[in-house]
């Protein structure tokens, strides 16, 4: 099960992400109650999100440094309402759904913008289709599957013209390309696909003291990821030295293990504390080239204060989810011909051509939220 409102999604380029099974998904199954036939909550979540692609800029944005910034990307935050319905008793089965948007109402679109250079409008969402599956009184088998989009505007800054040119290359799809320039403000996007098998032991009560949980979980993910090409070592392929901005494909395997610590109350009430540790690899790919694969690793962490009565819970937490992993610096073999700006100078690295490329990334979750829970 899982509590209102926990965190959740990924990196890109140099891949990051965590996951729990009570707290990691910026909303997530109820574990606070327990009702024979039927569960349900409602939440609010004030969340921040933030997605930068080097360590200086990460830092640099946090301390509102502007100057030794690539991306302005700061995006105002969003405040989520999220529903949860949790059927009980289905011949040994729970079913759930839960959503999380904007607005309840909004469009169920979850497909990233495909032009970078198009202003688009600020959405979060996120869709979860759960089953659990109790094994015995203190084992049960979570499966779920996820989709979730977060896209707002950005601008870009400074181009550092030591990376080879006054222009930064975006390719999108179907090999779209623009030329991005300081001031230019850019659409910022990051959408995941999800899907996740985990064990979790209890000592078969809801308020156990300690809760331990294990399991896998198969991540794509797409977002725009900053690629440097460099000249490839050791080879004769051509000599390359620039920065491009390329919608990308991020595929992420892990295994995850973790736990819940709570202290509760004979009244149920009480506070909760989950951290788990999620080790894997990643590559990723685009129409131009494939990653070979990386080793990713990540902590997160939430905590929840709970209050209420038998068959009724407030819950009032903060979750904090930072996802970062190994850059990629590797040589690869160019699948399509890539054209290419430098200070004015349309250049090309042709099929088959071996390059080197450096990148790298982080995505930060964060904030408070608050949900109502009722069973029957």
């Amino acid at each position: 099960m899982r509590i209102g409102l926990g965190k959740r999604i990924a990196g890109v380029a140099l891949a990051t992400l965590v996951f729990a099974p009570a707290t990691f998904a910026l909303g997530s199954q109820n574990r606070f109650l327990d009702g024979k036939y039927f569960d349900f909550y409602l939440g609010v979540n004030y969340t921040f999100w933030n997605m930068n692609y080097s360590l200086s800029d990460s830092v640099a944005n946090a301390v509102g440094d502007s100057s030794a910034r690539r991306y302005d990307t700061k995006v105002d935050p969003y405040i989520l309402k999220v529903i949860d319905v949790k059927f009980k008793n289905l011949w040994g089965f729970e079913l759930g759904l839960n959503y999380l948007s904007q607005s309840i109402f909004e469009s169920l679109s979850f497909t990233p913008p495909q032009d970078v250079t198009t202003k688009e409008e600020r959405v979060a969402r996120q869709i979860e289709l759960y089953v659990n599956r109790h094994i015995t009184d203190n084992f049960k088998i979570i499966a779920d599957a996820k989709l979730r989009k977060f896209q707002g505007t950005v601008t870009v800054l400074n181009i550092d013209s030591s990376a080879g040119s006054n222009v930064i290359n975006y390719y999108g799809d179907g090999g779209l390309t623009r030329q991005l320039r300081s001031g230019d403000q850019i659409a910022w996007s990051t959408g995941a696909e999800e899907l996740a098998l985990l064990g979790y032991f209890t000592d078969g009560h809801e308020k156990s003291w300690i809760n331990f949980y294990f399991g896998y979980r198969k991540f794509t993910h797409r977002a725009p990821a900053e690629i440097s090409f460099d000249s490839a070592q050791n080879s004769s392929g051509p000599s390359v030295f620039f920065d491009a901005l390329m919608l990308t494909d991020i595929h992420i395997h892990t295994a995850e293990a973790g736990l819940e610590i709570n202290a509760f109350s004979e009244a149920g009430n009480g506070v909760s504390f989950n951290i788990p540790v999620n080790l894997g690899s990643y590559h990723y790919s685009n129409e131009y080239f494939s990653s070979p694969g990386a080793f990713i690793t990540m902590i997160p962490f939430d905590i929840s204060a709970i209050y209420g009565g038998s068959n009724w819970k407030f819950v009032l937490g903060f979750h904090y989810t930072y996802m970062f992993s190994v850059a990629q610096n590797t040589d690869i073999t160019m699948d399509k011909r890539l054209t290419y700006q430098v200070n004015g100078v349309n250049r090309s690295i042709p099929e088959g051509a071996a390059v080197r490329i450096f990148s790298l990334r982080s995505e930060t979750f964060w904030g408070p939220y608050f949900s109502f829970s009722m069973s029957f």
